[in-house]
């Protein structure tokens, strides 16, 4: 194996060894359904005339193509598929629709009748729409596409999407192949749709019911995603290309077409700028804006960065990652609507400093106007006012020891991080001196802030 443009040779061998492993995985899944069937066959006396009639073939209402054969969607006839291709379609969206596993003659059949997938059905207007509400569906469309992936079909329907099956990605970051991890996102947002995610992504959550009229426009956008990866060029632009080729197939609008190919283009802008942008200094969220443009875009955004991150493999969301994204969609947000200008700022910041002090109102009156002097903007709006507090008795118990050196450790479950506090005299490099000594201890900084 060599590298090529675009993918390093050990990612070669591991697409190979994937492959490989997807089909033996594929054939296995069919022979123990078939096993199944085979066993039941030889169930003795009264058990086996009760499951002959509990297992007995049934029509399938809403179609003379497909039965339900031991609770399983299964075709008619052998020339099911070659009668007519839609049928290849048509058998995902009646088991999605009734909720029933593939029968493995239907897997047998359909697997070697993908040679009927042409330009003619990737064009065709019903096979489309049928495919547009798999992937849509309220009910599973993350085992429903995952099922067309395992038998081929996704890859000979979406061509693009075929490059991508079984594609590793060499890194400790990624946990899945490029398809697993497209499929796992859509499974994540069906997820914050249905809210059985709210405490995870209460934002996320909130902002589904908001965006119906976009709804079929996002689920494709996650989708695709991450469709030209493994190309010398960039992804994310690649990416775009291959939507404003695809989407108008579907069914999909001039307008949503172009909603899909700019969130493909720019779907890692949100979580690059969240983690490694100031999230408090205007020019950050200004720049933000200008490539987000409107509110609407900025929602559809902050849903496919969850999606994104979760997505990715076990252990990679936290709540810190979370609170950075929630606190950059509301600052974008304020500057979209209007909300957001230096008044606004000199305003909020005046009223932080009020509440500090009003918070403080324990403290001799001298000593509380000389401690909520000495923060600055950038703290009193960064920091919230618990905090805030606890760091006014973290310096007031250091100043009456004496310490010029202090620290404060405090760990917070829901964003899974440990927040050190260092109380230290200001001297060149001393940020990056404490940064190194956590990262030597083996820490893994998710966020540092210093102020003065």
């Amino acid at each position: 194996y060599t590298t090529h443009p675009g993918l390093s040779a050990v990612e070669r061998f591991m697409k190979h060894y994937f492959l490989v492993a997807k089909d033996v995985g594929d054939l296995t899944r069919i022979f123990c359904a078939a096993l199944e069937e085979e066993q039941a066959k030889h169930v003795p006396g009264f058990n086996r005339i009760f499951l002959t009639f509990s297992r007995r073939k049934r029509k399938l209402a809403g179609t003379s193509d497909f039965i339900i054969d031991n609770h399983r969607i299964n075709i008619a006839d052998d020339l099911v598929f070659e009668r007519d291709p839609v049928n290849l379609l048509r058998l995902f969206w009646f088991a999605d629709k009734h909720g029933l596993e593939f029968h493995p003659d239907a897997l047998k059949l359909l697997t070697r009748s993908l040679g009927l997938v042409g330009k003619a059905l990737r064009r065709d207007e019903e096979a489309n729409r049928l495919f547009l509400d798999i992937l849509t569906s309220d009910r599973n469309a993350e085992l429903n596409l995952r099922r067309m992936n395992e038998a081929g079909l996704l890859a000979k329907l979406v061509p693009d999407f075929g490059k991508i099956v079984a594609m590793m990605q060499f890194s400790l970051y990624h946990h899945y192949t490029v398809d697993e991890h497209l499929i796992r996102c859509i499974g994540v947002l069906a997820e914050i749709e249905r809210g059985d995610g709210e405490k995870v992504h209460p934002l996320a959550h909130s902002l589904m019911p908001g965006l119906k009229k976009s709804r079929e426009a996002l689920y494709v956008a996650v989708l695709l995603h991450d469709i030209a990866k493994g190309r010398p060029e960039d992804h994310s632009e690649a990416g775009a290309r291959i939507a404003r080729g695809i989407c108008p197939h579907m069914g999909l609008s001039a307008a949503d077409t172009e909603t899909v190919a700019w969130l493909v283009e720019n779907h890692l802008v949100m979580s690059m700028t969240a983690q490694t942008r100031d999230l408090n200094d205007r020019k950050t969220i200004e720049d933000f804006s200008a490539i987000v443009q409107s509110v609407e875009r900025l929602k559809l955004l902050l849903v496919l960065t969850v999606c994104d991150i979760r997505g990715v493999g076990p252990g990679v969301w936290n709540g810190w990652k979370g609170q950075l994204l929630r606190t950059l969609y509301y600052e974008t947000e304020l500057l979209l609507t209007g909300g957001f200008s230096e008044v606004s700022r000199a305003m909020r910041t005046a009223a932080a400093r009020e509440k500090l002090a009003e918070a403080l109102a324990d403290w001799p009156e001298k000593a509380r106007k000389r401690y909520v002097a000495k923060h600055y903007e950038n703290y009193l709006l960064a920091v919230d006012l618990a905090d805030q507090l606890r760091h006014a008795e973290f310096i007031r118990e250091a100043d009456a020891a004496g310490k010029k050196l202090a620290t404060m450790i405090k760990t917070h479950q829901f964003e899974a991080v440990t927040e050190i506090t260092v109380l230290a005299q200001d001297h060149p490099r001393l940020l990056s001196v404490i940064a190194g000594a956590c990262v030597a201890a083996g820490g893994n900084i998710v966020d540092a802030q210093i102020f003065t």
